[in-house]
């Protein structure tokens, strides 16, 4: 027969209202015993360029494009760029390799 062995309790469990919670083997001071959830640091966004509508960006694949739409998803900047012959595309700003040509 194999061992049983004890496992850390979800992190989650300290989030979840005690009516959804079903103890097997034991009590809420298990989880208690392990500490609660990690603390939690606001995130700001790092984007390294500000996109502005109008500004014209270069990307090493679609080539020059002008920016017609900034936004944020969540904590993300997303700059949507028209790329003539590739269409609009939705980019997280952070990641997006783009270099600006002109601040339109």
């Amino acid at each position: 027969m194999r061992k049983r062995e004890s496992c850390r309790p979800s992190r989650f469990l300290k989030e979840t209202e005690e009516q959804y919670l079903n103890y097997l083997n034991g009590s809420p001071r298990q989880i208690s015993q392990w500490g609660g959830p990690p603390e939690r640091q606001p995130q700001v966004s790092s984007a390294k360029t500000v996109y502005s509508v109008g500004m014209i960006v270069d990307h090493r694949q679609w080539g020059q494009g002008t920016v017609v739409e900034t936004g944020l998803l969540g904590d993300q900047a997303v700059v949507v760029v028209e790329f003539p012959g590739s269409g609009r595309r939705r980019l997280l700003a952070d990641f997006a390799p783009l270099t600006v040509v002109s601040v339109g």
